[in-house]
Parts: C-alpha cells; sequence; structure tokens
C-alpha cells in the first residue's frame, strides 16, 4: 500500500513553481528643471487586458518609487502629477506609448530616471468689436504636424469663455498653436443654415470666427509658441461683425449616385492643410440637387459637393462609413454684400477601378477583409475592401493617388496598369474610365536591427529610429518606417522593402518633424547608409543626432 501511494504522488499532476517576481525602482524629475517630484503616480501597464495593467505606486519626498511583484514580460511606465503632461517613460515629447520594458523571471531594475514634462497654458478674452466680453464662446487650438508627408493642421484643444470672456487652456504640449474663437450662438457654423424671420428683410449681421490675433484666415493668423511650462496670457481675440446675403445654386451628380453634402468652406485654401480649419457653411439641399445658404458673409471660399453610391447592404458598420464609392468637385466662389443666384457644380463620376491581389508564393493566404488605400494627400484617403476572390471594387474622383496596403506582414512588390508597373509613380485618375489594376504581394522583405548610442557610448532607450528611402522615392509615405528603442537602447524594424535607405536616430523629436523641409535638411547628411535585400537583414549602430 505504501508503494502504492508513494508511485500515485511521484506520477501525480505537479503544479508549477510561480515565476520569480520582479522590481522596478528609479527616480521622477522634471525634465526642465531636473528637479525631483514627488506625488507621482507611476503606473506599470502590461500588454492586453493583463491584471498587471493596474500594478501602480507614487513617489515619495524624494522623487523616488519603487514597483514590486511584478510579474515577468513587458511593460510601459506612465506618470501623472498635477502641473505635468501625463507621459510615458521614454517618451519626453508625452506622445506615444514610450519605451516597453521586459523583465526577465526575478529580474531587478534599478536607477531609472523618469522625466516629466511641466504642460503649457493658453489664456486670454474674448470680445467683439464694442469690447463687450464673450460668454461660453468656443475656443479652439490647432497645430501645424507633418503627416504622410504632408504638413496638415490638427485640431489639439479647446475650451469655452467664461462670464467675463476669458478662457484658459492647460495641458499643452509644446510647440507653436494657432487659436481660433467662435461663438456658439452662429449656428450657421455649426454645420446647419442660419434661421432668420423674412419680416427682416435681410439676414442680420453675424459674429464671425476669427484667429489670434484677430483675423478671418487661417494663413493670416499669428502662431503662439508654448515651450515646456510656459503659461502665455493676454492671448485676446476679437469677433468682428458681418452682414450675410443669400448664395444658391444647383449641383448635377452622376447617375446611381446621391448627393451626400454641399458645403462652402471660407480659407485661402492653401496646400498646407490650413484650408481645413477655416469655417464650414453646410447647405440646405432638395433632391433634385437645388441647394442654397440662407445667410453667408461675403469673402473667397471653396464650394465643395460630394456624391456618394448607395452602400451595399451590410451589418458591418464600418463597411457602411467606409467603404462606400464617393465622388466630389470643387469651385471657388466670391461671395459679396448681393446675393448670389445661379451657380453650378458638376461632380464627375470618376473612375471605377476594379482590382486583383495575387500573393507570390503563397496562394492560400487569406486576404478577405485587408484594405488597399489609395491616398491623393488632399481630400482624404478612399479605402478598398478585398473580397474572398482576392478582388476590389473602388471608385476615384480624378486626381493622383498613392497605392497602399494595411498590412505589415505583406509588401506590394507591384501595382501594373496593362502589365506596367506604377507602384513608385502612384495612379493618375484623369477621367471617368474602367481601370483594371493587378496588385502582387510578397513576403520577402527585410529586416533591419541595431543599437543606439550617445555621446559616451552609451544605450539610449526610448529614441525614435527613422528609416527614410532614397530622395527619389521620398513622395511615398509608406515607404519610411520608424521605430523606439527598447530600455536596452535596441530597435527593430521588420519587413521593409528592398531598396536604398537611410536611418536616422533622435533622442526628442516631435511625431513626423523628419518630413519638415526646414528641420531635416540639418540632417540629411548625418544619417547612415544602409541597403535592404530581398529577404535580407541588416544590423547598423546608430548614434543620437
Amino acid at each position: 500500500m505504501t508503494h502504492i501511494l508513494l508511485l500515485a504522488f511521484l506520477f501525480a499532476p505537479q503544479d508549477k513553481p510561480a515565476a520569480e517576481k520582479c522590481t522596478i525602482s528609479g527616480t521622477v524629475i522634471s525634465s526642465v528643471t531636473g528637479e525631483t517630484l514627488n506625488k507621482v503616480q507611476i503606473l506599470a501597464e502590461g500588454p492586453g487586458d493583463d491584471s498587471r495593467a493596474m500594478l501602480s505606486t507614487t513617489t515619495d519626498a524624494k522623487g523616488n518609487f519603487t514597483l514590486t511583484d511584478l510579474a515577468p514580460g513587458q511593460y510601459r511606465l506612465k506618470g501623472q502629477r498635477n502641473g505635468y503632461l501625463e507621459t510615458y517613460y521614454g517618451r519626453p515629447q508625452a506622445e506615444g506609448r514610450g519605451t516597453p520594458i521586459t523583465l526577465a523571471a526575478g529580474q531587478q531594475i534599478t536607477g531609472l530616471q523618469f522625466k516629466l514634462l511641466p504642460f503649457g497654458v493658453i489664456a486670454g478674452t474674448i470680445r467683439d468689436v464694442d469690447g463687450e466680453p464673450l460668454a461660453a464662446a468656443k475656443v479652439m487650438l490647432y497645430a501645424f504636424k507633418f503627416e504622410r508627408g504632408r504638413r496638415r493642421v490638427s485640431a489639439m484643444s479647446q475650451g469655452a469663455t467664461d462670464d467675463l470672456g476669458q478662457y484658459r487652456i492647460s495641458e499643452l504640449s509644446p510647440g507653436k498653436y494657432l487659436v481660433r474663437a467662435e461663438v456658439e450662438r452662429s449656428a450657421m457654423f455649426h454645420n446647419r443654415a442660419a434661421e432668420y424671420s423674412p419680416k427682416s428683410g435681410t439676414p442680420p449681421p453675424i459674429l464671425v470666427p476669427s484667429f489670434y490675433p484677430g483675423v478671418r484666415d487661417a494663413a493670416a493668423a499669428r502662431a503662439v509658441e508654448i515651450g515646456a511650462g510656459t503659461r502665455v496670457t493676454g492671448v485676446d481675440i476679437t469677433l468682428p461683425y458681418s452682414s450675410t446675403t443669400l448664395v444658391k445654386g444647383r449641383a448635377i451628380v452622376p447617375a446611381g449616385t446621391l448627393l451626400d453634402s454641399i458645403s462652402l468652406n471660407y480659407s485661402n485654401s492653401t496646400d498646407d492643410g490650413s484650408d481645413a480649419i477655416g469655417f464650414q457653411l453646410q447647405a440646405k439641399r432638395s433632391p433634385n440637387g437645388d441647394f442654397n445658404f440662407p445667410a453667408v458673409p461675403p469673402g473667397s471660399y471653396l464650394l465643395t459637393a460630394i456624391a456618394r453610391a448607395p452602400a451595399k447592404p451590410s451589418s458591418n458598420i464600418f463597411e457602411l462609413m467606409f467603404y462606400r464609392t464617393e465622388y466630389r468637385a470643387s469651385i471657388p466662389v466670391q461671395v459679396s454684400d448681393l446675393p448670389l443666384e445661379g451657380l453650378r457644380i458638376v461632380v464627375d463620376a470618376g473612375s471605377e477601378v476594379e482590382g486583383h491581389i495575387t500573393v507570390d508564393g503563397d496562394e492560400k493566404l487569406k486576404l478577405d477583409g485587408s484594405i488597399v488605400t489609395f491616398d491623393d494627400g488632399k481630400t482624404g484617403p478612399t479605402f478598398a475592401r478585398i473580397g474572398d476572390d482576392r478582388k476590389f471594387t473602388v471608385g476615384l474622383s480624378a486626381g493622383h493617388y498613392n497605392v497602399y496596403l494595411e498590412r505589415r506582414d505583406l509588401l506590394i512588390r507591384s501595382v501594373s496598369i496593362e502589365g506596367r508597373n506604377i507602384f513608385d509613380e502612384g495612379l493618375t485618375v484623369s477621367a471617368p474610365a474602367k481601370i483594371a489594376l493587378e496588385i502582387v504581394l510578397a513576403r520577402d522583405g527585410g529586416r533591419l536591427e541595431g543599437v543606439v548610442l550617445d555621446k559616451e557610448e552609451k544605450p539610449v532607450p526610448g529614441a525614435t529610429v527613422v528609416l527614410i528611402p532614397d530622395p527619389k522615392l521620398r513622395s511615398r509615405p509608406d515607404l519610411f518606417r520608424e521605430a523606439k528603442t527598447d530600455q536596452n537602447g535596441r530597435y527593430l524594424i521588420p519587413n521593409i522593402r528592398p531598396g536604398e535607405y537611410s536611418v536616422f536616430a533622435w533622442d526628442d523629436v516631435a511625431p513626423g518633424a523628419w518630413w519638415d523641409p526646414d528641420f531635416f535638411k540639418d540632417y540629411e547628411k548625418k544619417g547612415e547608409p544602409v541597403t535592404i535585400k530581398v529577404s535580407g537583414h541588416a544590423a547598423v549602430k546608430l548614434h543620437i543626432l
């Protein structure tokens, strides 16, 4: 009996020993003054819904912290404190999710230095031309950024004025901001036409949205520069009154499509994207295409009509929202004090693109649900969803498009029309037609890895590594690749299209800054050249620029 019990014990399933717990400790300091910071909440975020994401601690009076009982794995540390931007470890610009920290069983990391960035503030007063403070005025902040190789304007933050017309917008990252104010009661600037009593004869004057220091055009606005922890006050804006007039006309759309919207955009229509923040008026429209804007201030506008093909029946909300065929047309319009009638805008059908996908060496790979993107760099991307037959269809308005594949495990080897590869030059749509595209995908991308060092030959965690293609291909944003170094200063960029590149490393750089010609000209000759071969592997040691 004793032998039986012994054998049962020996062969019974045994619980695996628990992995040894880990520890991370360090100090939090201000990235501006270098002083230690107390009362900073430090959170360790584990992957996905892992309960490790709930682990946190708080720095003591000397700015020190210790996170204990961490299971082995990968973490990202986040710091939070009043007066400072919520910041991830390894991201001085307080953007992105920072540097991952990988812990082996029982590992103890000590001496970690975590820098927090103090936030900036913009404050001022909004008034009308009589000096009357405007309560509940909406104040928007915009910043210029480089996205997919083009300068764009992005809304960054907003606030509202109090009963004294005063506003204060905090938690701002360093940068240059455009400040715009508008009054909520000017309903015409909120995607619906202004209403007024016909007995009044003419529409009443309205307060026109304006940029600091009191101009209607974004191109004439004065940017407010904010440094780390900078408080800028006195950013005051006076909103002018303007008369308005009637604008009306008719939109002609292709057969089989529906008029989706008619808008007037007030702006200088520059190529830097600033036209996106000029105020916009939406027209009243009828099924036959007639439209009217009851109250439009004098000025230069861009009239835009958008027509959409009816959406195919689907239970997928993303298909209904993003995969509909859309055509658009725009014409400049000059509005004076007199009514403007008889406008006519024609939306052409554009081209119908039919595509077929081939995967070199893997005909069984499933592609259904994958996305092909057509980007003209102006109106926003158009998406085409690949079906289970490896085909897609999409309607494109006249323009020039780069073609991307929204998958990182595959590369586009070629995009061909009648046997001619147009991948490098892009797709040009000039007139209504049917276009047949053959797209060949492959898994033969190369990989680049290495380490980033400082002047003392020490590894730099959290550095930004950017792979930039040969100058002749820099019009293709999809060939630019980025990576962050880990806690040991190492980086990895997988699945790179074969070709000639230069690779750069920065310790503290604004996202997309390398797209800015004024910024990049000082670094262009400082990159390390690298050749990526088919299915090749390259290693490059970098030094912080």
